[in-house]
Parts: structure tokens; sequence; C-alpha cells
């Protein structure tokens, strides 16, 4: 670590006041710049939606961000603030997407190209039908995969245009949208897009594979995920009171395009986010338009009314310095300071293994942080990452959830075979969903010798359809005692001889991948394998995925993969700034422990004093 950075409480950028900069402000458009946990949503409530909601109804209000769990966050605490029933505000506040395919749908017969259902000779189309449902169209029904020059499956290259296409698209849109299909530039805008991520195919063949993709949508009359936005540019925009962005250092060049349309109409527009927690240039976003917004904001002459959030209702002393020391390194941005919590110092450790930052999450889910929310994050920078901290947590017993990867709680039918095991064995009741996991694990029959013919599993009375289907018809939600097992077609007996649960789960042959699960049920107990109702308090999850949450402990493995470590080699300076914005939101998740893997990301982070 290098360069000791001092942190100033000096706070000189124009501070958000509630009373004046809101609805009743009379700016038409307001920049709000909140850094980690000052608070963005409250003061977007409380200063623009409730306000607006009491002169206006909910249509005519658009409050909406680039990702699902943002609107969904944004529409149950406007429902719960103001009374309004969530379904009204289905429309006031959703991700940009669903207004334009909402907009779609009302100006054509939109057909909506499902790719993630498209399989083998042949592709799905998704389209609303009248009464609001979707139905699957069956379009291209021969299709050719075939085998690209690099010998690999053209299905692999078509994923790889798909990709391309929407980052172009994105980050480029009025060169992109202004562009034939069939243009010789588009090979040329296909390399530049090479300069913002790597590809194991060539530019030309990218581009090819590009223009069959785009051949095969117009024969189909369908758009794809990205064709919504730029469809969505050519219909008329609703009048609105109120347009709100939220999270707007997300959004690409064409979803600010869109956003600028619709605002046309709007008497009020709002952009809310933080430029240094922009961590999305992978799917075209740059933050340049917020940041640009803020500085505008600061002349004495500018329409644009630009403020900023004070203090930070999350981020400790300790893991504020760090965050702080790591993204003022960057210049091409406007620094909005703010100050930490005032009732927690919080504190920093530095670990020096896998294995002592799995100890420390053990110690920390036995002991909880008082005052906190009781869940400790392990963030890595890659999904890879993540492994060495899942075998390590499997070995030693320890449940947890990775997001991002496999782990064993997230065997469902498993979890619940074994604890309907447990509680036969333990002669406890037994509830319908356990019932259902167990007859689903057991073979309907098996073979006792090579010799022997076929039987039925001792565990069953019947046969297993039958089981299944008693089941089924209990009510949902029941329990059973063991006298019931019998009318359900299980056979107790053949369980309880067995006399422990490695036998009985031998006995169906999950043994073997249960082995993790055992280990937590000897270390934590029963109750540690129900998540349903104790979810587990360790996550693994990547630095992206945990943007807009917060946990007790956060545990930040700073090893990085090799696109990442030959930035960091070579001083490319815009590779650099994103990495310290992905290092700057890990570290900012943190209300009381930040704890430290050392790893190669330790060269972003100066000295603190």
């Amino acid at each position: 670590m290098t360069n000791s950075v001092t942190q100033t409480s000096e706070i000189k950028f124009p501070l958000f006041n509630p009373a004046t900069d809101g609805w009743d402000s009379g700016a038409w458009e307001t920049a709000l710049a909140g850094p980690p946990g000052t608070g963005k949503t409250t003061a977007v409530l409380d200063s623009w939606l409730c306000p607006a909601l009491k002169e206006v109804e909910p249509i005519n209000i658009l409050a909406c961000s680039f990702s699902k769990s943002a609107a969904l966050v944004l529409r149950n605490r406007l429902s719960l603030a103001t009374g309004i029933p969530d379904f009204r505000l289905l429309r006031c506040c959703s991700t940009i997407h669903s207004e334009a395919y909402r907009l779609l749908r009302e100006d054509r017969n939109a057909i909506v190209w499902k790719d993630s259902m498209r399989r083998p000779g042949r592709h799905i189309a998704v389209r609303e039908t009248a009464i609001g449902e979707e139905e699957e169209i069956i379009i291209g029904e021969e299709y050719d995969q075939g085998w690209d020059a690099l010998g690999q499956k053209r299905s692999d290259l078509f994923k790889e245009a798909k990709r391309f296409w929407a980052l172009m698209c994105n980050r480029w849109p009025e060169e992109r949208l202004s562009m034939d299909p069939d243009d010789p530039s588009l090979v040329h805008l296909v390399s530049r897009t090479l300069n913002y991520t790597e590809s194991d195919f060539p530019a030309n063949e990218i581009a090819a594979e590009i223009r069959c993709y785009t051949a095969e949508k117009h024969a189909a009359g369908a758009i794809d995920f990205t064709d919504m936005l730029a469809f969505a540019l050519a219909i008329p925009a609703p009048s609105r009171a109120l347009v709100l962005v939220d999270e707007a250092q997300d959004l690409s060049p064409l979803q600010i395009l869109l956003i600028q349309k619709w605002a046309e109409a709007a008497e009020r527009l709002v952009w809310v986010g933080d430029p240094d927690q922009g961590i999305y240039e992978f799917a075209g976003a740059t933050g340049e338009h917020l940041t640009s917004l803020l500085r505008e904001g600061l002349a004495p002459d500018s329409r644009v009314l630009a403020r900023g959030l004070q203090r930070s209702h999350r981020v400790p002393a300790t893991a504020h310095r760090y965050a702080r020391a790591v993204i003022l390194q960057n210049r091409q941005r406007v620094d909005v300071p703010y100050l930490p919590r005032d009732d927690e110092p919080g504190q920093v450790i530095h670990l020096r293994s896998v294995e002592a930052a799995v100890a420390l999450a053990e110690t920390h889910m036995r002991l909880g942080v008082p005052g906190e929310k009781h869940e400790i994050f392990i963030l890595s920078r890659t999904r890879r990452g993540l492994g060495a901290y899942a075998t390590a947590l499997e070995q030693a017993g320890i449940p947890f959830r990775n997001e991002r990867g496999s782990s064993p709680l997230g065997q469902r039918v498993l979890l619940r075979t074994m604890t309907c095991l447990h509680d036969i064995l333990a002669r406890r009741l037994v509830s319908q969903d356990q019932l259902a996991a167990l007859v689903k694990s057991i073979p309907a029959r098996v073979r006792k010798a090579k010799e022997a013919k076929s039987a039925r599993h001792p565990f069953l009375l019947g046969t297993k359809k039958a089981a299944e289907d008693a089941i089924k018809g209990l009510e949902d939600g029941s329990y059973v005692r063991q006298d019931g097992l019998h009318e359900l077609g299980l056979n107790p007996g053949a369980i309880t001889s067995l006399g422990t649960l490695e036998a009985a789960l031998e006995a169906i042959r999950k043994l073997e991948e249960s082995r993790p699960l055992l280990l937590v049920l000897e270390r934590q107990g029963i109750n540690a394998l129900r998540i349903e109702h104790n979810p587990p308090a360790i996550v693994l999850t990547t630095m992206h995925a945990a943007k807009g949450r917060e946990a007790g402990t956060v545990i930040v493995d700073l090893d990085a993969p090799y696109p990442v470590k030959l930035a960091i080699q070579t001083g490319n300076t815009e590779q650099l700034e994103s990495e310290r914005r992905v290092l700057y939101v890990a570290l900012t998740r943190t209300l009381h422990t930040l704890a430290l893997v050392p790893g190669y990301l330790d060269r972003l982070i100066p000295a603190v004093n």
C-alpha cells in the first residue's frame, strides 16, 4: 500500500434540503447524488414520490431503474408509505425495459425474442395475449447450428454475437441505430467494442453472426431485449408530472436517450444515483451522464439543481476511511463527500488466508454483531473466486448460501429428505413438503441381487405413484404423525430399523452427496438444515451482486482475475478507475466489521491513517 490518505469531514458539495429541493423546488431537472447508505430511497420517497401522489394519480408518475430489484424495493416502500396497493403502482415504479415493453404493446402487437427458451432446431418468441398472459410462438423451425471457422459450435458464436449486439447498441446507440446491418462499418464497430471487452472470436465472424441474427429476427417479425429500447424511441412519450430515475449511474447511453425522450413530455425530471458506484460497464453503462449533470449543477446559472446527501447510515468510520481512500484516487469524477455513521466506529481486520476468513465467518455466525443484521458476506471479484470459500465451508460443516455457485444448502429436495428421515427416526411430526421430497428421492424399485427380479423399495408399502398421490391429497402445510405414515404408503418401520440417518440415506443412495450436510448436522444441529425458517447467515456472492445490500460483517477477497491483474500491471487508467469503483462498492457494504483477505486488489488500496 502506498500514498497515505487523510480523510476530511468538510462538506463542500451542496447538501440536499428536503424542504426546498424536492417536489416543490420548481426545478425542472434535478440530480441527486447519494453516496453509500445515505438514504437515497428515503429521499426519493419523502421529497418527490409521496408529495407527488398527493396531487396526481400513479399513472402520471414514472419512477424507473435499471434493475428489477431496485424497482421492487421502491414500489414496496412507496406502497407502505402511501397505503396505495402494490398492484396500482406497477406502472409507477418499474424498470426501464418494462416501461418500454408496455409502450410497444400499446403501439403494436410486439413479439419478443425469448433467447432463454432457444432450443436446437427452433426459436421461441413470446407475445402477450389480450388478457395479459404470455404465449409462446415457435419461429425458425429449421435452424442449422453447424460449426464456425474456428471449429466451435455456432451456438457459442451466437451467444457472443448477441452479447456484442447488446453492448454496441447500449454504448453507442446513435451510431448503431443509424447503421444498416449490412453496412461494412459494422466490423469496425465490433472492433471498437473489443477495446472494452474480450472475445475468443474475431471481429469479422461476430459481425457476420450479428447480421444473421438480425435477419432471423426481421424474418420472424420479432424483437429482442435490446430492441425494446431502440424501438421505444420511435413511440411518442406520454405526458407525466414526474419522471424519476433511480440508480442513474447504471444507465447506458441508449437508456439515457430513452429517458430523455420520456422527459420531453414531463413536468419534472429527477436523476438519483452515485457515480462512484457505477459498476456495469460490461452492460454498456458509463456513468458519464450523471457526472456531467452534477458538474453542470455546480455552476451558478445552471438549469440543473445538483445536490448531495451528507451522512451514511450504514458505513462505519473505519470502513469509510478505506473506501474513501480507494475512490479518491479516481480523477474522472465529481467528489461528493459524506460522513460515516456517528454511532459506530466499526473495525477493519486483515486476514491471512481463506481458512482464517472461514474461521472469522463462523465466529460471527455464532456470536452475531449486536444491533446489526446477522449476515456475513464473503465477496469475491468473480464467481470462480468463491470456490475456495465454498469448499472450505463445506469441509468445516458450516452452513452457507452461495448465490453465484453450488452449495449443499441449495439441494432443497435432499435437504427436505434428510430432515424428514431425521424426524421419522426421532418420532416427530413430519410436514407435507418433507414427505413429498422423501418419496421423490426413493427409487420406485430396487434390485437386491443381479439374478433377482425388481422389487418394491422397502420404504414403500405400495407403489411410488400411490404414495405421491396420497401426499398431494394432504392439506397444504399439514403435518403427519408417525401412525399416519402407513396411510400414505410409507413404511416407517423399515426406516427406523436402520437406526441412523446415514444408514437411511445409504438405503436410498443419497449418502455420498449428503456428506457436507451431515457435517452441518453434526456441528450445527438439525435446525441448521431447516433453511426455510432459518436461512444461513453466511452468504457467498460477487462484488457486483452485493450492490445495494449490506451486512454486519463483510469479508472481501482481494484476489482478481487475469484481465484485472493485467490492467493493474499496465496502469490502464480507465480500467483501473472501473476496478476501484467495484472495490468501493464491496467495501461500503459494511455495517460493522470489514475483513480483507490479501490479493492483487491490495494494490488499489493506499495506506490509510
